[in-house]
């Protein structure tokens, strides 16, 4: 996890809250967190109508406490048993469509904020190295990161 540029957490809910085994995998990522400043998307299931709504809750609280950036869209998998089969495959279009928005959310958090971050503290701590050819419509002595 500590060389992860984003992290996705999927729990199911147990009596209103996130799994105990999430809680050991996040109690056990060290001090600081492995965490710490990382993007996190969430995913949860829950048998009932209203789906992992409260776990959730408890989770981002969980993940903002260790230094993470839970992001804004949380999904929760309602009525979990009727939506998959044996077999684990989703039997609702719409629900496989939310599930993988989690993932998609993720990377596209990840380009857009963290990436440009981590090239721009490379830039500053290493400095922009010279181009040994000119660049179309730059001179050929300038600089690229």
């Amino acid at each position: 996890m500590k060389q992860a540029a984003g992290i996705v957490l999927a729990t199911p809910e147990y009596h209103g809250s996130f799994s105990s085994v999430m809680k050991l995998v996040i109690e056990n990522l060290g001090f600081p967190s492995a965490l710490a400043g990382k993007p996190v998307a969430l995913l949860g299931v829950a048998a009932g109508a209203i789906g992992a709504i409260k776990s959730l809750e408890h989770l981002r609280g969980v993940v903002s406490h260790v230094g993470a950036m839970p992001l804004p869209l949380v999904v929760s998998v309602p009525n979990v048993h009727s939506v998959f089969d044996r077999d684990g495959n989703c039997l609702e279009p719409r629900m496989e469509k939310l599930i993988r928005s989690v993932g998609t959310n993720l990377v596209e958090y990840v380009h857009h904020h963290v990436c440009p971050r981590i090239t721009l503290e490379r830039i500053l701590r290493e400095g922009a190295t010279p181009v040994n050819e000119a660049l179309p419509g730059q001179p050929s002595n300038s600089l690229r990161a």
